[in-house]
């Protein structure tokens, strides 16, 4: 059916491409068995992998609030968004941290 409405609508006759079926050194040199291995293995290995980005994620946290409780002291007068973090009493822009 495609090859009739093609011809009405462009008055050509369709030619279908060759398939050429050509494998890539991949494909070629492709081992299930290895492959089922090595995916064993990184499944094993996602555990560690886990917790050393919990670890790391950790570490960089504290780093963080190293870095920002080394700049301001108890007492400091910060910026805030007053509708936000202040009651509406207490809604100026510089208050006391």
């Amino acid at each position: 059916m495609c090859e009739k409405n093609f011809l009405i609508v462009y008055d050509a006759k369709v030619d279908i491409p060759v398939k050429i079926s050509l494998t890539s050194h991949r494909m070629q040199h492709f081992n299930k068995e290895a492959n089922q291995k090595a995916l064993r293995l990184n499944l094993d290995l996602v555990d560690e992998l886990k917790e050393t980005t919990e670890i790391k994620n950790i570490v960089y946290a504290q780093q963080v609030a190293r870095y920002y409780n080394s700049k301001f002291q108890v007492g400091d007068l910060v910026l805030r968004n007053s509708k936000a973090s202040l009651p509406a009493f207490l809604c100026r822009k510089m208050a006391p941290s």
